[in-house]
């Protein structure tokens, strides 16, 4: 007979504390079974600087390894935590970003991206599987991302300001005439974005880079940069920009209207982060506008697709759509969860997704928002309405799903969340008897001006 497992999928637009909160039900328990990875997990040159967690910060932990929130710390994965319930069945908590980063130690550590002070005046981010280093001005270093000995640094040319710290964000105002800079800490990297705040704003700005030793850095043919080491081998990896206005349409998002350009020499590179003047100066535009260039340690797993710009991929925006926009675009959005934590041999009671909605057209009360199993695998950071890949097409314009068997909800007026129970798809994924390509959130209303905005970006902060 199956054991009992009860899954809980919060999803990527939910912050930790209201996940917890949300999913503290009484659920089944399973003795924990020791993992192979965290035991045997290598620390050498290459790996992630000891975690910044003391070991006040970590969680007691009792028989099997439980700590004193029921979780079952010998279980996690970079995506994933697991709780024993007192009548004896599991609840995973699924996530479709790293929530845990591997310590000093080898053991998985829970990611926190709070800023703190490093003594000097400037910031960092209190525990990740990266390092992020603010300067207390702009003048006075670069701000620099590292992993383990390897480090790149990026001083932005005539930029000045002075720290502010906020949660996980960190701002310098007026950095240039116009413009603020921000950094946020994310679990999956850090996330630059020049604030624009007007017409009149720059469109040009130049970053001096510093690499540590042996490292070389490269531009990707989508138009981001890697740093790679003597032998080749990808160290940290900084995405193709994208800028986005204050507006909530597809059409104030643009990968095309911005690039980077890399000039200098190996031992002293320069990027140019170019914003297209003509695109910042139109009359439709709304302000601020944000352009983000970041530093990513994990492939991203959702992305939306829209109708009216059905080659354009989404997975850089701040925000993720479902629904018919006021432009009278439909938009799905694609999210997905790596289900391999879940043992085959178990059974599924429930899967929970919760939506976190933070915007919503004046049409969307009384649409029923829907999810369903992806038929075919797709790559978040090329996926379009038109194809799965960048390349090949989708059969069904917007993704290919299931027919039957979608998780359906109804938004309600003032709502600011979703909760869907896709407990088919989860179950299969499972046992095996489907492949796991993720959900499709869509909407099965008709009427322009009925979409839903969705948080993409979430934090990590201990409770």
């Amino acid at each position: 007979m199956p054991r009992p497992y009860r899954l809980g999928l919060p999803s990527v637009l939910l912050v930790v504390a209201s996940v917890s909160a949300a999913l503290a039900t009484s659920v089944p328990a399973l003795a924990a079974p020791s993992d192979p990875d965290v035991a045997s997990a290598p620390t050498g040159a290459g790996d992630p600087k000891p975690s910044a967690e003391s070991a006040a910060d970590r969680p007691a932990t009792g028989p099997g390894g439980k700590a004193a929130d029921g979780e079952l710390v010998g279980l996690r994965t970079a995506t994933s935590r697991t709780f024993a319930g007192k009548d004896g069945r599991l609840q995973a908590r699924l996530y479709n970003r790293p929530v845990n980063h591997r310590g000093g130690d080898g053991s998985w550590q829970k990611n926190d991206t709070r800023l703190d002070d490093d003594g000097a005046g400037g910031g960092r981010n209190k525990a990740g599987a990266y390092d992020l280093s603010l300067p207390k001005t702009l003048k006075d270093r670069p701000v620099t991302v590292s992993v383990g000995p390897d480090a790149v640094g990026f001083r932005l040319d005539g930029a000045a300001g002075t720290l502010e710290r906020q949660g996980s964000i960190a701002t310098y105002r007026n950095a240039l005439p116009g413009v603020d800079l921000e950094y946020q800490a994310q679990d999956a990297g850090v996330k630059e974005t020049l604030v624009l705040g007007s017409a009149a704003a720059p469109t040009s700005f130049r970053f001096a880079v510093s690499l540590s030793k042996d490292l070389t850095l490269t531009q990707t043919p989508e138009g981001g940069l890697v740093a790679t080491d003597l032998a080749g081998a990808e160290r940290l990896r900084f995405s193709a920009p994208s800028v986005q206005d204050a507006s909530s349409g597809a059409a104030g998002f643009s990968t095309e209207a911005t690039t980077l350009r890399l000039t200098g020499t190996p031992s002293a590179p320069v990027v140019t982060l170019e914003l297209d003047r003509a695109w910042l100066q139109d009359p439709a535009r709304v302000f601020p506008v944000r352009l983000d260039p970041s530093y990513d340690s994990y492939p991203t797993e959702s992305t939306y697709l829209n109708s009216g710009s059905a080659s354009t991929n989404f997975s850089a925006a701040t925000t993720l759509r479902v629904g018919v926009d006021t432009a009278a675009k439909r938009n799905n959005t694609l999210l997905k969860y790596d289900t391999s934590v879940i043992p085959r041999d178990v059974s599924v009671d429930n899967a929970y997704l919760f939506l976190d909605v933070v915007g919503a057209d004046a049409n969307a009360a009384g649409s029923t928002i829907q999810a369903k199993a992806v038929t075919r695998g797709w790559a978040a950071s090329l996926a379009t309405w038109a194809t799965y890949d960048g390349s090949n097409i989708w059969t069904t314009p917007g993704g290919d799903v299931t027919g039957t068997g979608a998780a359906t909800a109804t938004f309600a007026a003032g709502d600011t969340s979703v909760l869907l129970q896709p407990l088919g798809p989860v179950s299969e994924w499972v046992s095996g008897a489907r492949v796991n390509n993720g959900l499709q959130i869509s909407s099965t209303s008709a009427l322009t001006g009925s979409s839903l905005t969705l948080a993409a970006t979430t934090l990590s902060q201990p409770l």
